[in-house]
């Protein structure tokens, strides 16, 4: 396993571009990619993603990234926590346990696979080059947090 880190203090100098037209060109030459988008800005999110999926994501965890894992799981029906562990979260939700000083989740979500959505729903996106990405995964960051 290889691993690529693209990584510069200075915003505007292409990192996020790089990374998304580098992970596309070795998914095309088979290779597995993941991609992690740690940038409170998330624009790697935003160009892997379709809108509504993102949405989707973020809408599904505001309570608990608002009001605190404890607060709203005890406000929640009895599986809906657990429920929500098993589709793709944001980072800063799988980190809020550290913030509030609680254990970790018993397991971890799955990735967003950005090519088992594109399988699973019409394409909608104008560009083409945004609809053929060839199977990189995406691990998200929204700054308030998916072979």
């Amino acid at each position: 396993m290889k691993i690529i880190s693209i990584f510069n203090n200075k915003g505007g100098v292409g990192k996020t571009t790089l990374m998304y037209h580098l992970a596309h060109i070795l998914g095309e030459m088979g290779k597995k990619v993941l991609i992690l988008d740690l940038d409170p800005q998330c624009n790697m999110s935003l160009y892997g993603m379709q809108e509504d999926d993102l949405e989707k994501i973020w809408r599904a965890e505001e309570d608990i990234i608002d009001n605190g894992i404890d607060a709203t799981r005890q406000q929640m029906k009895a599986n809906d926590f657990e429920d929500l562990l098993k589709k793709p979260r944001t980072i800063h939700f799988l980190l809020k346990s550290v913030e509030e000083g609680i254990s970790d989740f018993p397991e971890l979500p799955p990735p967003f696979s950005r090519y088992q959505a594109l399988l699973g729903s019409a394409c909608t996106r104008s560009s083409a080059s945004r609809t053929s990405l060839a199977k990189p995964s995406l691990v998200t960051s929204d700054n308030r947090f998916n072979n």
